[in-house]
């Protein structure tokens, strides 16, 4: 077929392609091998730079948001609209989208924020769902320590549920990361629609040497990765330090462990001291998984699934996590990873690989298959791909 005109709508600009924004440019190097994506994003502060997705586009459009976190969780609070479509409104991006949305075969909105962009008529739309939104949302209330946050997101979770529902109704294919979060929409009444293509790494990534500079950097043994502004991280990290570091460090005081990526706000940025390294916006997070001992994901809320413990896996880097960590991968305690859902056991994982490497080599190996097996992100673009191109033909016909 003809190629494809793709417009590609993200609530933030995807590069570089750490934590979340992985799926995005997986995703567009699998459509981008055989079509042509125009790029459409928000960003409150955008410098231009955009060395790996601005490889796979044609055009890159970048659009203001209309208000800031704080102002859209206020709007969300007396209208009881969910907070996420207030804070990804962009008046300057539904009339960009508007005006030349009919332009394109397809349009596909990155994250439930994105499907609430108005779309001129015409393309076939797409919505991948990175999460159920919903359901982070009421994980967090459900976990947050703190009493008026906490109820602020469960009732902020009960918006999102019903307008999440609402919308997934409005697209012709929508993607989640796991097939649990395919057959929750499923019952919501909305059949046939629903694709899980799983988040995957790109085995090949984890062949290349490190560079000379790359090798001189001190690396902690612990390594906790992610984008720690987002809250599902932030509340794990903290959580590892308050209850299960203590542990770690009565045994083993020479222990360290490091905060990576991200850009994490003053709770996670306080925690820096002699053997603790916070490392905000790491060019590249491949040497961390290279030289660290372990990964740990020490998670309480979330969804989808989680990519650094499959990059973790294709590293050979030893895993502890919690269930809801690991949830959606398809793993088992023991033998692809350690799974931990109290501090006591979380620090008796961790010790455990530290002081008897040895241990894992079975479970790093079982990992490692299991990714080349089922979570290679070559094979899942290239059906998101051909699914694309199969609605675009019936509009077409």
């Amino acid at each position: 077929m003809n190629p494809l005109k793709v417009l590609w709508l993200t609530p933030w600009v995807p590069d570089p392609p750490i934590g979340a924004a992985t799926r995005v440019f997986q995703l567009m190097q699998g459509v981008a091998a055989k079509h042509e994506i125009h790029l459409a994003c928000l960003e409150v502060e955008f410098t231009g730079h955009m060395p790996n997705v601005g490889k796979l586009c044609r055009s890159v459009n970048v659009f203001p948001r209309d208000y800031s976190r704080r102002k859209a969780q206020i709007i969300s609070l007396f209208t009881g609209r969910a907070h996420i479509r207030v804070g990804a409104q962009s008046k300057a991006l539904n009339q960009w989208a508007m005006a030349h949305g009919a332009e394109f075969d397809a349009a596909i909105s990155d994250y439930t924020h994105m499907g609430w962009v108005t779309v001129a008529p015409g393309p076939k739309r797409i919505l991948d769902l990175h999460n159920l939104e919903y359901e982070v949302m009421m994980r967090t209330g459900q976990t947050d320590t703190h009493p008026l946050r906490g109820w602020y997101r469960r009732l902020d979770a009960r918006h999102l549920m019903r307008e999440e529902m609402e919308l997934c109704r409005n697209f012709d294919l929508i993607a989640t990361c796991s097939q649990r979060e395919a057959d929750i929409i499923s019952r919501w009444g909305i059949k046939g629609r629903c694709l899980a293509i799983p988040n995957g790494v790109d085995p090949t990534r984890f062949e290349r040497s490190l560079t000379p500079e790359e090798q001189a950097l001190v690396y902690p043994e612990i390594a906790i990765i992610g984008t720690m502004n987002y809250f599902p991280n932030e509340q794990g990290i903290l959580y590892f330090h308050r209850y299960i570091w203590p542990l770690i460090l009565a045994r083993r005081p020479q222990t360290t462990y490091g905060s990576i990526g991200g850009t994490p706000r003053t709770p996670v940025l306080r925690l820096a001291s002699s053997n603790i390294m916070v490392r905000p916006m790491v060019p590249d997070t491949l040497p961390y998984f290279k030289k660290s001992r372990l990964l740990a994901a020490s998670l309480l809320s979330g969804g989808g699934t989680r990519v650094k413990i499959l990059e973790a896996f294709a590293a050979g880097t030893p895993v502890v996590t919690t269930s809801m960590g690991c949830e959606g991968i398809g793993v088992r305690n023991g033998v692809h990873l350690r799974i931990a859902d109290d501090p006591e056991s979380f620090a008796d994982a961790c010790l455990d690989i530290l002081e008897h490497p040895e241990k894992t080599t079975a479970m790093t190996q079982a990992a490692r298959d299991l990714v080349l097996n089922h979570f290679d992100s070559r094979k899942w673009g290239a059906l998101f791909c051909e699914a694309l191109e199969q609605l675009c033909v019936n509009k077409r016909v």
